[in-house]
């Protein structure tokens, strides 16, 4: 059988190690998690950053058609093949319906001076409607495209914080189970150590027949009521009793009824005597008691004659006769 404080060590180690794992899971998928969301929270700027310019770009083409605007074309394709190369295509068309209005609106003579470089022709034609209806789809095409990535980016994060927020949260309750299984087993171990020690101690200082003191007991309480009475001035009484004709008893009626005659004896003595008081059995059919408080040599006298008189009365025998012994 394997003893029960190897069970309580393992038991608790396992916790501890339960514990610390709890510990640094959740520690590393706090860092995960941090790292995803500012992963997600960049490419979402870049990407809302990245649709301002090129909107923003596209306006400044189409209306105005400056050179800084043809310039910036090659940065903003640039970024566009980095961040999003699926989208290139949308923003080379985007691009085509940019110049194409702004090389109409130059062929009608409606270009504008810098003041009123977003103003559009005074009778727009059915052409430059298309022109305008194909810039805003494009536009729109291209921004729909950019923010896509983001929210798929988001979405993916917040699906990842609650998977490890229910992962952290089992491995929370196991290591919270861990616990106080090791601690209902630690205390289960130290009651019945508690009680073992008892009944062990017990069993060394108590007589197994009767349950009175021992000698080792009886002296010790002696000594203890010795001290006693020396500080508080007082006297006590030390009685020692041998019982006569029990050897006969013995003999006669055997061993069962010995031990049930010495029992009765206990009972009577314990019966007899106030609980701050000491009876004890020495071994055999010797009986020793420690009375405090003794006032007179008449008291103990009265003690003695008290304890003869309740050993002497006649002890049941079976049949419903009796036996006495003195």
């Amino acid at each position: 059988m394997v003893p029960l404080p190897w069970i309580r060590e393992r038991v608790v180690l396992l916790s501890a190690v339960l514990v610390t794992a709890v510990v640094c899971v959740a520690g590393y998928k706090v860092q995960l998690d941090d790292r995803e969301i500012a992963s997600a929270e960049r490419v979402e700027a870049e990407h809302v950053g990245l649709s301002g310019d090129v909107l923003q770009w596209a306006a400044d083409l189409a209306w105005q058609g400056d050179d800084a605007a043809h310039e910036r074309q090659h940065e903003l394709r640039a970024r566009m093949a980095t961040l999003a190369p699926s989208l290139v295509p949308a923003f080379d068309s985007l691009a085509t319906a940019a110049h194409e209005l702004q090389a109409h609106d130059r062929a009608r003579g409606s270009a504008a001076p810098s003041l009123q470089a977003r103003q559009p022709a005074a009778t727009p034609d059915a052409a430059r409607l298309d022109l305008v209806a194909r810039l805003q789809q494009d536009s729109r095409r291209l921004v729909a495209g950019l923010q896509a990535p983001a929210r798929s980016a988001g979405a993916a994060v917040t699906t990842q914080v609650h998977t490890n927020s229910s992962l952290f949260a089992v491995l929370s309750v196991i290591s919270l189970l861990a616990v106080w299984t090791a601690h209902l087993v630690d205390l289960r171990t130290r009651r019945r150590a508690a009680t073992l020690a008892a009944r062990h101690f017990h069993r060394s200082t108590h007589d197994s027949l009767t349950g009175l003191p021992n000698r080792d007991l009886f002296y010790d309480r002696l000594s203890t009521a010795v001290s006693y009475a020396r500080r508080r001035r007082e006297r006590l009484a030390v009685l020692f009793l041998d019982l006569d004709g029990f050897k006969s008893v013995n003999d006669e009626h055997g061993h069962q009824i010995g031990d049930a005659t010495l029992k009765e004896v206990a009972r009577r003595l314990r019966a007899l005597l106030r609980d701050t008081d000491t009876v004890a059995r020495l071994g055999g059919d010797e009986f020793a008691v420690v009375v405090g408080g003794v006032a007179t040599r008449q008291d103990t006298e009265r003690i003695a004659r008290k304890i003869i008189a309740a050993v002497g009365q006649p002890m049941p025998l079976y049949g419903g006769r009796q036996y006495a012994i003195g």
